[in-house]
């Protein structure tokens, strides 16, 4: 069946501005494989693609004639809908667009079929909030952002993508941060049983920073990747984040960051508890490349196995291609709770299952306290749900 047929996407294609430019989009789709080495024994297939296949989906995509101005960034079913009050934007042509089609089949897909690519520029201090999100079955929501940071500017941005039962949400969206600037980023894929599939591209320019912080839920098959590209002088990131897999979802996050730039420094901690029958996968690639030189990198990768027929996948990878480095590791641990750790916590007074949910609870915090108690409003009822 596919994910769309070709008869509905031409439909609606035929209907947006730049017909024969998405048009060469979506033949990029139909040609591409979801990965492209399928023969050798160490690429393995983290993502069930043949789930997105069997969706075949409709489309409620309509030209932009007038978006209003609110309080946020709202896309509903792939429709612009609100432009946050005092944000700077525009429409880019297709042959504008930084992330390049055949760097994925989702991309592709998402290029031919979003109503309009996004260019937001951030030139003062700004805080951003970005709804995407799907309300009804069935549908398939691709969208296409870049965002644009200015030098010396902070940008601090929520973006809650959040998808429906049978649906999936396509989110594309490319982060450039000019020389001094800096990113506080929070992001939220939330399945809400449906499916989802965000890329995020993160570009830096010289001294620029970054704080990325990612939650990742309640999806059939959701896949997440995220390229950190430090490209510049003394470019550096922290990232954290974190995957609750429930009942039979199945959960992929690919992490990579790439150190080109000199005296770039990076960190990441990603982490995964698996409950029920759900499958996790944490992965990715650290990597410091020859002109890199001078640069750390750290990427650790932990999981939690609680469902007797739950799966966990921690794979981070570590590349070092100079041999001027300030520092470079990785580590990767997948357990259950060990007897040791329920019976201290049991010594202190609790029962079984108040041990377990506070092992649990404190496992999937965040470091930074506003975005511990942000996301904590997600993770504790879904948790609550499953008794811990």
């Amino acid at each position: 069946m596919g994910i769309i047929s070709e008869d509905k996407a031409l439909k609606v294609i035929s209907n947006l501005e730049e017909e024969r430019e998405r048009q060469e989009f979506f033949k990029i789709f139909q040609k591409t494989p979801y990965q492209r080495i399928n023969d050798s024994p160490t690429v393995k297939h983290y993502t069930e693609w043949n789930e997105y296949e069997s969706l075949n989906l409709d489309l409620d995509l309509k030209p932009v004639v007038d978006v209003k101005r609110g309080n946020k960034i709202e896309i509903r079913n792939g429709n612009l809908i609100e432009i946050q009050e005092g944000v700077k934007y525009t429409f880019l042509k297709a042959s504008e667009i930084t992330i390049n089609p055949n760097e994925h089949k989702l991309i592709a897909l998402s290029t031919s079929l979003s109503p309009v690519y996004l260019k937001l520029k951030v030139d003062r201090p700004t805080e951003l909030v970005l709804e995407n999100y799907i309300d009804r079955p069935n549908i398939l929501s691709p969208s296409y952002i870049e965002i644009e940071v200015l030098e010396g500017e902070k940008l601090k941005i929520l973006i809650n993508n959040k998808s429906y039962n049978s649906s999936l949400l396509n989110s594309v969206i490319r982060i450039f941060g000019r020389e001094n600037s800096s990113v506080d980023l929070m992001m939220i894929n939330d399945g809400n049983d449906g499916y989802y599939y965000a890329h995020v591209q993160h570009d830096y320019l010289n001294d620029s920073f970054s704080s990325i912080s990612i939650l990742n839920l309640r999806s059939r098959m959701g896949h997440l990747k995220y390229n950190n590209l430090l490209s510049s002088k003394r470019s550096s990131s922290k990232i954290n984040v974190r995957t609750l897999g429930t009942e039979q979802y199945k959960i992929d996050s690919d992490i990579n960051v790439i150190h080109t730039g000199v005296e770039s420094s990076s960190d990441g901690t990603l982490k995964a508890i698996a409950l029920d029958s759900s499958l996790t996968s944490i992965r990715g690639r650290a990597a410091i490349e020859e002109s890199g030189h001078d640069s750390s990198t750290s990427i650790i990768g932990k999981s939690i196995i609680l469902g007797k027929d739950a799966k966990a996948i921690v794979a981070p990878m570590l590349e070092v291609n100079t041999g001027i480095i300030k520092m470079a590791k990785h580590s990767a641990s997948t357990q259950k709770f060990t007897d040791d750790q329920i019976f201290y916590l049991m010594t202190r007074g609790l029962d079984f299952r108040e041990a377990a949910s506070l092992i649990v609870r404190e496992f999937l915090g965040f470091e930074d306290e506003e975005k511990d108690v942000y996301f904590k409003k997600i993770i504790y009822p879904v948790l609550s749900t499953k008794g811990y």
